[in-house]
């Protein structure tokens, strides 16, 4: 899968499938009794803390019901004094779940208690302590959607051997077995139809085999692709249920068929690297920090079996703390820090500091700067042994910003990387035994992979043909057409078959149009990227797909002056108007219709009617009547029941209030790129941005004049999580709200056409997280454009991009007098330098003009392209490149005036033309 955002696609359509088969025909139970079945596992006799995991073939369908009738059962009511029941909103919110909680406790105390006043987080934490530890109780959390959640969520809850009981609905089949436990066991709990089954995975009795319903409805999986097989069920050849009802019995080869459809995505050809990899992290000297690295090809199964060897159960009792993350594409240290801190925590046996932590601190991390989190990662690991893996570090640069993070003191803490590059595992790793090349699979073991795989995952490269994709394909998971060649309307007109589909990917493919209804029959896809198509409007039936988390449409490389009336200007002067326009689309129209053969210059292009309607009718006349607007997608009414969505973009808000309304409503966004603002809609949409307080990215983007000119200005409250900012569309100065993102990391201008330089420049070198900046084209205007970067300003700046073709005269970095310490540079000074020299450096070096920046990227033009455009740059001290684009027009004294600074620069920058 390309998009780096995109989810882990689980198993759960194929196992599900093989689940159905494997029970259909077997002990038909009549309804009622199965609904007893769950009341049974509740009540069984026991005071440890067990954890029923719930989950049906084909989602979610019936299993609220069959739970809800489990937990108002006057038996459970009597038995738990304590009872809540909550959704595991997405992402997780430590405090509001626990709030939630809390308030479902008081209610069993009577009203005065839930009219109490609110209480601080601190008290919070002290009264679900309280009752989670004095008290037994019975938890109910539906739609956990991952196992990180549950790990996150479980060390609120600790074994207060009262016998209480937590119940788990996912839609996941991988969740609902790990969650049970190491060696879990499968309960059918009803089947509402040929294809939704309700089963409960639960924990084996350790005192006694029996269950509390016949063995024959149940199975036995393991987590670590050993199965489990009960010796009595292998035994028995018929057995009696609790009503005395004779049952068929299941076989040896069924139970292993259950069990092997369970299994976790096993490692296939890995055995002996496995056994290398923990064999040489169990060696390491407890004396100091370690660090391992495991590299190799891209694609060769590094992620798959460094989690693996993560989850292995002897390293598991070696450390104190662990925690695996995956290094994301761009490079954010900070957010890197937040992911670590937040699972080291997770991993914390003391569970009411860990209850205080998601309450309290835990939700402080997003307001902590990088040195803040430092010291806080320090606080965690200091004294404890710690495994820490780094998955996918791309370069030396990243590896140096991480490894400085980690505590100085002497620790037994250990890091494994993986990388794809030799020398990157040799700059992480100082000795060369701890370096491990992962090979490709041998032949056999690739062959293996491919078979077992190949029904579930699809990728599509080059030209498309006809008969790569078949309504047999039933089982398939992953359709990735990204970029294929020759791909036309009519050649998925029958994807809504394909009902088991997670993740559909038609980016970049430019002669699309259109999706048909049945795309609404694919309730289990979470991820759809129709990016770069020439999609418009999307069909109403999407808003059926209620587990989507992903939307990805429009394309932003389109000019952002490209208007329907542009588009006539390079028509013949008695074209330019509508109707002429009309008239001619109609006639290529007809003459398409009745020849599709002729519609396309390209060979491998072979359209036939359906395609040349769905281009017209979809595309072409809208856009001609000034219905839609290239790069953006128009969205159905009813979008606000897509609850689960987290990103979503690029949608035309330019007709009507309707799904400006539905955005509001979705809480979940994390992502949100919107076209076709207008003083007509602006105030609605900022009302919707000050309701959507978890969206950490957001791209707003208007063609034409005025644009964006007045329309962001009455955001009184932004979104505080944002870390990602991009304005496109002339926006004459910048809103006021803007120096309020504190936690900004990324900002991108684009035909913003901002008159007031400095000012602006003012306001963006004070927030102080941000990190890349990209000064598209038309950013500014002014006849003499120049730009400054004051002293002190841009703390965090590490990336900077310019597009600056125009009027541009200067872009100048200010530079400190010269000072007692660049004088102090002959070795023979450098010698006898004091430490109150010393700091006065990196005190200097602090508050110079971006005093973190490495990369500059600028493109400009032959006409401003002269020696003196740019100035400071020998005063950068962090600069590592300067990238000029358009290689073939800059002449020869801009070139050199750019070489000699840089080679001024202590840091040894380098020019690159591309």
């Amino acid at each position: 899968m390309r998009p780096a955002e995109a989810p882990f696609v689980a198993k759960q359509a194929w196992q599900g499938e093989m689940l159905g088969q494997v029970f259909a025909g077997t002990s038909k139970q009549k309804h009622d009794k199965s609904k007893g079945d769950l009341v049974d596992l509740i009540s069984k006799e026991g005071e440890d803390l067990r954890v029923i995991a719930v989950w049906g073939t084909s989602g979610d369908l019936g299993m609220a019901s069959i739970v809800n009738a489990a937990y108002e059962n006057p038996s459970i009511k009597k038995k738990f004094s304590c009872r809540a029941w909550a959704r595991v909103m997405h992402p997780f919110n430590p405090s509001d779940f626990v709030h939630s909680l809390v308030k479902q406790f008081r209610s069993a105390e009577g009203v005065d208690i839930l009219l109490e006043t609110e209480k601080t987080g601190q008290e919070l934490a002290e009264e679900f302590s309280r009752y989670v530890n004095e008290r037994s109780y019975l938890i109910v959390l539906n739609d956990l959607s991952t196992f990180e959640e549950w790990n996150e969520i479980k060390i609120c809850f600790p074994n207060n051997m009262k016998g209480s009981r937590i119940i788990l609905c996912t839609p996941q089949v991988e969740v609902a077995s790990l969650c049970a436990g190491q060696e879990s066991l499968v309960l059918e709990l009803k089947q509402l139809s040929v294809d939704q089954t309700i089963y409960a995975f639960y924990e084996r009795d350790r005192t006694k085999l029996s269950s509390p319903t016949s063995r024959s409805n149940e199975a036995t999986t393991s987590t670590n692709n050993n199965p489990m097989v009960p010796t009595d069920a292998i035994r028995r050849n018929q057995s009696k249920g609790g009503d005395g009802r004779k049952e068929i019995p299941k076989s040896i080869t069924r139970i292993k068929t259950i069990a092997s459809a369970l299994e976790e995505s096993q490692l296939i050809g890995r055995e002996r690297e496995k056994y290398d990899i923990v064999k040489l992290i169990s060696n390491q000297p407890n004396l100091k920090l370690s660090v391992i690295s495991v590299w190799g090809m891209g694609g060769i199964g590094k992620t798959t079996l460094i989690k693996d060897v993560f989850q292995t159960q002897k390293l598991s009792g070696m450390f104190e703390k662990r925690a695996c993350v995956t290094v994301m594409r761009p490079f954010i240290l900070k957010d890197l820090l937040e992911r670590l801190i937040t699972q080291l925590n997770a991993e914390s046996s003391e569970k009411k500091a860990s209850i205080d932590l998601m309450i309290g601190t835990g939700s402080k991390t997003s307001m902590m700067g990088v040195e803040e989190l430092t010291k806080e990662l320090s606080r965690i690991l200091k004294g404890k042994k710690c495994l820490i893996v780094l998955d996918d570090v791309s370069s030396n640069g990243e590896w140096d910003h991480i490894i400085q993070c980690f505590p100085k003191f002497d620790n037994t803490c250990l890091i494994v990387v993986t990388t794809r590059e030799e020398s990157i595992a040799k700059h992480c790793s100082v000795k060369h035994e701890n370096i491990y090349k992962l090979k490709v699979l041998a032949y056999d073991d690739a062959l293996e992979l491919f078979t077992k795989k190949f029904s579930f995952n699809y990728i599509i490269f080059g030209k498309w043909r006809s008969f790569y994709i078949s309504d047999k394909m039933r089982l398939l998971r992953v359709l990735d057409l990204e970029g294929t060649s020759g791909l036309l309307d009519h050649d998925i007109v029958h994807i809504g078959k394909l009902l088991h589909l997670r993740y559909l990917s038609l980016r970049g493919c430019e002669h699309f149009y259109h999706l048909p209804d049945s795309l609404g029959n694919l309730r289990q896809l979470q991820t759809l990227d129709v990016m770069d198509t020439n999609i418009t409007k999307l069909p109403a039936t999407i808003t059926k797909l209620r587990k989507l988390q992903y939307l990805h449409c429009g394309d932003t490389t389109i000019d952002d002056d490209d208007t329907l009336e542009s588009t006539l200007e390079d028509f013949p002067k008695p074209m330019q108007n509508k109707l002429c326009f009309l008239t001619v689309l109609s006639t290529f129209f007809c003459v398409f219709y009745c020849a599709p053969q002729i519609s396309s210059a390209k060979p491998d292009i072979e359209r036939n009617r359906h395609d040349v309607y769905a281009a017209f009718c979809c595309a072409f006349f809208p856009f001609a009547v000034g219905l839609i607007n290239p790069g953006c997608v128009v969205m159905p009414g009813g979008i606000w029941k897509m609850k689960a969505l987290q990103t979503l973009g690029i949608v035309n808000l330019a007709r009507g209030e309707v799904v400006l309304q539905g955005i509001r409503r979705l809480t979940n966004l994390r992502k949100l790129g919107v076209a076709g603002v207008n003083m007509n809609n602006s105030e609605e949409f900022c009302f919707a941005l000050a309701d959507l307080w978890n969206l950490e990215s957001l791209l707003v983007w208007s063609k034409g004049k005025p644009g964006l000119c007045g329309c962001l200005d009455g955001l009184s409250s932004p979104p505080k999580k944002l870390q990602s900012l991009k304005l496109y569309g002339n926006l004459v100065k910048l809103p006021e709200w803007i120096q309020g993102l504190h936690n900004l990391v990324k900002l991108s201008l684009r035909s913003s056409r901002i008159s007031e330089h400095d000012a602006a420049m003012q306001v963006l070198g004070e927030l102080p997280n941000l990190t890349i900046m990209r000064l598209l084209e038309n950013s500014f205007q002014g006849e003499e454009l120049c730009l400054s970067f004051p002293l002190k300003a841009f703390p965090s700046l590490t990336v900077l991009e310019m597009d600056l073709r125009g009027n541009i005269k200067s872009v100048k970095f200010e530079e400190r007098a010269r000072t007692e310490i660049e004088e102090t540079t002959s070795p023979e000074i450098e010698e006898r330098a004091s430490p109150e020299i010393e700091e006065r450096a990196s005190t200097e070096i602090e508050e110079a003009a971006s005093p973190k920046l490495e990369l500059i990227q600028f493109r400009g033009s032959t006409d401003q392209a002269n020696a003196g455009l740019f100035s400071g740059l020998a005063s950068l001290p962090s600069l590592k490149e300067f990238i000029l684009q358009n290689n073939d027009v800059y002449k020869d004294d801009f070139l050199e005036d750019v070489q000699a600074q840089l080679a001024q620069n202590p840091s040894g920058p380098v020019l690159k033309r591309i």
